[in-house]
């Protein structure tokens, strides 16, 4: 700048002087603007992935991890924030086992009356599952359809012994109070908020495809898939068992009976994937 001053420009300076002048505080205004911009950048970007984060974890995500070195205070945040997500996730894990524990000995007690029953409900777990992940279910929906197979006869906690033990046929009245079960069932478990996925099996595993059901008739896909599966696999541990109406029946006969109520009491779409199923099943154990 002493360069290009005239020996005059205090007094008088030339044009091209005021526009070196100009362009210089422009230029210095440009590069102040362009850092400071940058400098916000590193400051602000750590503080709004915290933000994001932070909205994902309280809409109930507790699997995401904020991934962010810095070399100041920020990164002691991160990591921090990092630290009690894993904790949270550790917390609601353990709290969810003890839930299942829970469910399980509630299904353990009711088995407990009835020994005739005892092993049928993890049976019937097992293939539900087998059978809803070959049906394209996957993660939570099977948490909650295992759930529902767990408890899916709870109800009947509210029938009365003489009921449920009795060997011959039941009368017509006693008949409709084992009809109470599904409706039982739901009224024990819908004010527990995070069984209210899971209740669609112990609700509906009693309705039939063609409404020939009970307790509320429903028909066809008014029914949830997950109580259409289940029915499968209910009534057809139920064939395979001995109970004290009825001998075990053989596999053949049973997959007969079951095939009998195709478009009746079963959905023929999940009967065709069902009997895929048991073929490999029978295969597999053949080998």
């Amino acid at each position: 700048m002493g360069a290009a001053l005239v020996k005059n420009f205090f007094v008088n300076p030339s044009n091209f002087t005021r526009y070196q002048m100009v362009g210089l505080v422009g230029l210095a205004l440009f590069l102040v603007i362009l850092v400071g911009i940058n400098l916000a950048n590193l400051i602000t970007r750590p503080l709004l992935g915290l933000v994001r984060v932070s909205q994902l974890v309280a809409a109930g995500d507790l699997d995401v991890h904020l991934d962010m070195q810095t070399n100041d205070e920020i990164n002691t945040l991160v990591n921090s924030f990092n630290q009690m997500i894993t904790n949270l996730s550790q917390s609601r894990d353990e709290l969810l086992q003890a839930y299942d524990s829970a469910l399980i000995g509630w299904s353990k007690a009711l088995e407990l009356r009835d020994k005739d029953t005892e092993g049928h409900t993890q049976r019937v777990e097992d293939m539900t599952i087998a059978l809803a992940t070959k049906m394209g279910f996957k993660g939570e929906e099977l948490v909650n359809i295992r759930r529902g197979a767990t408890l899916h006869d709870i109800g009947k906690m509210g029938i009365s012994d003489t009921i449920l033990h009795k060997p011959g046929r039941l009368t017509s009245e006693e008949w409709e109070k084992v009809q109470l079960h599904p409706l039982l069932a739901y009224d024990m478990l819908k004010d527990i908020s995070f069984l209210v996925p899971a209740l669609d099996i112990p609700r509906y595993h009693h309705e039939n495809w063609d409404g020939s059901g009970y307790p509320y008739g429903l028909k066809g896909n008014e029914i949830p898939l997950s109580a259409r599966i289940f029915s499968v696999i209910d009534t057809w541990d139920a064939l395979i068992s001995e109970r004290p109406y009825k001998p075990k029946y053989p596999i053949e006969r049973s997959l007969r009976l079951i095939s009998a109520d195709s478009g009746k009491k079963f959905e023929p779409a999940i009967l065709k994937v069902f009997f895929e199923f048991m073929s490999e099943e029978l295969f597999s154990k053949e080998d």
